[in-house]
């Protein structure tokens, strides 16, 4: 077995779709509408959307807050929040820390499962500020080697600046990708990865994933009329690890230490442009 992590990822979705394109549309109308970019580059016309089929862009401009559900370390959060942000520089949205304030973005740090709400679903629980719109597997943030526990201590000592597993900004910026609205890149129309789904099922199964979770969010291949995308981007901090073993035949892509693609920062300035730059998307 290969020493490729998968780092699996849920998508939380909504009980009602009617209210996720209602929410959606509250946000921002372009929601009704997306101008899908095929592999050539060439831009679609806007295309009415489904009721189960829309974007849930938040409005550029936009400043989205975030709270931590979950006690922690402050320099625990704060490591989070930072890793988020690596996003900013190419987007027009703010984040800021606001543990005291109603947030659209709301974190728990005890799933067993990473996963997040997919852009303005994160508005659906908006008024019960109780329930996390995203959640974190700490065992996969953390190198548990890295941390030491003193002689005679009962309480844990970190090191902070080493604290942390070798792909812990890569599944934070992964997350936050999905608060932007983004789906998964392994479910691309384009993508044509060789899964032995029967090996896959199993390896998650272990963890308490259910099939039909691992079929959602790993084998669905997402429908082109019903998605903006651009070209398959195998780079891209939406994209799975995929381990060899996990595969037919001699397969497999490892992310292990990226974090933002060319494709991935080209493709939310898009979403997100300046203030008075057209909408690309």
């Amino acid at each position: 077995m290969s020493n490729l992590v998968l780092h699996p990822c849920s998508v939380l979705r909504p009980d009602d779709p009617q209210s996720s394109y209602a929410a959606a549309l509250h946000e921002d109308p372009n929601n009704a509408g997306i101008a899908v970019i095929d592999p050539e580059g060439r831009t679609l016309a806007n295309q009415p959307r489904l009721i189960t089929a829309h974007s849930k862009y938040w409005m550029p401009g936009r400043t989205l807050k975030i709270k931590f559900l979950t006690p922690a370390f402050d320099f625990f959060y704060r490591a989070i929040f930072d890793a988020a942000c690596e996003w900013l520089p190419h987007i027009n949205l703010k984040f800021v820390l606001a543990p005291t304030e109603d947030c659209e973005i709301r974190i728990a740090l005890d799933w067993k499962v990473s996963a997040s709400a997919i852009g303005t679903d994160a508005m659906l629980a908006y008024t019960d500020q109780s329930l996390p719109t995203m959640g974190f597997n700490v065992s996969e943030l953390i190198d548990m080697s890295k941390i030491s526990l003193p002689t005679g201590r009962t309480f844990p000592r970190f090191d902070t600046s080493k604290v942390w597993s070798p792909d812990f900004k890569r599944i934070v910026l992964h997350e936050f990708g999905h608060v932007l609205g983004a789906e998964h890149e392994h479910q691309h129309p384009d993508a044509d990865i060789p899964w032995d789904e029967d090996k896959v099922i199993k390896r998650f199964a272990a963890s308490g994933v259910s099939e039909e979770s691992v079929r959602w969010n790993m084998f669905r291949k997402l429908n082109p009329g019903d998605y903006a995308y651009s070209a398959y981007d195998p780079a891209s901090i939406m994209h799975y690890n995929v381990p060899n073993e996990l595969t037919h035949g001699d397969f497999k892509i490892d992310n292990r230490g990226r974090t933002l693609s060319s494709k991935d920062i080209e493709f939310m300035r898009a979403i997100y442009p300046p203030l008075g730059a057209p909408l690309a998307i």
